[in-house]
């Protein structure tokens, strides 16, 4: 560790040249020790909203040490945090969160730890008539399948859909998932512990009010169409958030996309009154 030390005093580039090649093992050795953590962990890079950061160009720019504990957690928010100009780091990986905490107490460096959940509260909620009974309409739709749908304001526009969970009801999805694909046994025992948690939930769908698609969706009459659309939408925020996929929602997509093929397809097809 002495030999380091001096590097980062007597050879710079040389000294950031061995920081960038061995990344993984010099965490391990900053999460031992305190002087070594202040001297090497303000060169070390971390996954942030906008892209890998060398933890000293981040506090460069931001005064405040925004995290996320969870690697799952930081995909489902690192589009809008990017978008709304904000920086969220990342520290899920081996060693980061350790060292992340270390040297923010070493420093006196603010930290922040945020969430999905609180991430999508302080998005800017609608206020106009018409999105509102239109976000009531949907809610009602799909209270039989236990999926709460909120509508807002967020960036960028092109994400019509969002989906956020907490790290306890990812568990017990991805518990549920396993249990369609084992035997009784194995499916007997996973029930025994995910009933006890059955009940949490801490999940929602939310729609992007800034986004065309959703838009024209908020003007569809037909329950039949808007009700796939937002099944179609569940899904695909499901995969974009590298969420667990079982077969009921693998279902839903086909399904949903077999429909509304067909019903563009008869929209387009010529009426019997003028084929030859």
């Amino acid at each position: 560790m002495a030999y380091l030390i001096d590097m980062s005093t007597y050879s710079e580039q040389k000294f950031l040249h061995f920081v960038e090649i061995h990344q993984l093992s010099l965490k391990s050795l900053v999460a031992k020790d305190d002087h070594f953590c202040k001297k090497i962990t303000p060169h070390l890079t971390f996954h942030t909203s906008k892209g890998r950061m060398k933890l000293i160009d981040y506090l460069a720019q931001y005064d405040t040490l925004k995290i996320i504990n969870s690697v799952d957690e930081f995909r489902q928010i690192s589009q809008i945090s990017n978008a709304q100009s904000e920086c969220v780091l990342c520290t899920g990986y081996a060693f980061d969160q350790e060292i992340i905490y270390k040297y923010a107490q070493l420093e006196g460096v603010l930290v922040q730890v945020v969430d999905p959940q609180s991430t999508v509260s302080q998005l800017q909620d609608v206020n106009q008539p018409g999105l509102l009974t239109f976000l009531q309409r949907i809610n009602t739709m799909l209270r039989a399948e236990d999926l709460l749908v909120t509508l807002k304001h967020f960036e960028p526009v092109g994400v019509p859909a969002l989906f956020v969970s907490s790290e306890k009801q990812m568990y017990i999805t991805t518990a549920k998932k396993i249990q369609e694909q084992t035997d009784d046994f194995w499916g007997e025992i996973i029930g025994d512990v995910t009933n006890t948690a059955e009940t949490y939930r801490s999940s929602e769908l939310c729609l992007n009010a800034n986004n065309e698609l959703v838009l024209q969706m908020s003007q569809l009459d037909d329950t039949k169409s808007l009700k796939t659309y937002l099944q179609v939408l569940y899904v695909q925020s499901l995969l974009m958030g590298n969420f667990a996929v079982g077969d009921k929602e693998l279902s839903l997509l086909n399904q949903g996309l077999l429909y509304l093929m067909n019903t563009g397809l008869n929209a387009l097809a010529p009426s019997s009154n003028t084929r030859h």
